[in-house]
């Protein structure tokens, strides 16, 4: 069991208890500017993160194989994250509602962006590298910055309303 103790300002808020790798506490800590996650974390729970709108960048330790559903779900002043390249799902809902998060790399690891993953997101470009098989539905919908895709050659399903109402994009490359 690891401990994760969040301060701000000199102030401890809260501790966050890590039970075998999987961060399991639901933040909803609006006031919440950064964070350090264990490099013993292999997992990050659904919602651990959601609704921090003060939280501006995160890097996520090397042994993190998924982030799952509502991770980072409407912290909105987000505009920077790491994801390893030991990353392999990214779940439905991660990161919608990060409007300040401009761009990504996803890594090659990453088989699955599942449903809304990035919905309503800042993106201005969109590179998802082989590797990626599954674009879950609507996981890019209303990123109304977005001006161009480029999609991986192993993508095998992209779901409906993928890249609904886009407004701005102009360029979608796909493979033969």
């Amino acid at each position: 069991m690891i401990i994760l103790s969040i301060h701000d300002k000199s102030k401890l808020y809260f501790k966050l208890t890590c039970q075998k790798g999987l961060i399991v506490f639901i933040c909803r800590f609006k006031n919440l500017a950064s964070i350090k996650i264990p490099d013993s974390v292999t997992s990050i729970g659904s919602s651990a993160f959601s609704y921090c709108e003060e939280l501006v960048s995160i890097a996520i330790p090397a042994g993190v194989k998924s982030i799952e559903s509502f991770t980072f779900y409407s912290c909105k002043k987000l505009n920077s994250i790491t994801i390893p390249d030991s990353v392999t799902d990214i779940g439905s809902v991660a990161f919608s509602y990060c409007t300040n998060l401009s761009s990504i790399v996803i890594p090659s690891s990453v088989k699955n962006i599942n449903t809304a993953a990035f919905q309503v997101t800042g993106f201005t470009k969109i590179i998802l590298p082989s590797g990626v098989e599954t674009i879950g539905n609507y996981a890019f919908s209303l990123c109304k910055s977005l001006l161009s895709i480029r999609i991986g050659e192993s993508v095998e399903k992209i779901g409906t309303g993928a890249f609904e109402k886009c407004t701005k994009l102009t360029r979608i490359v796909i493979p033969d």
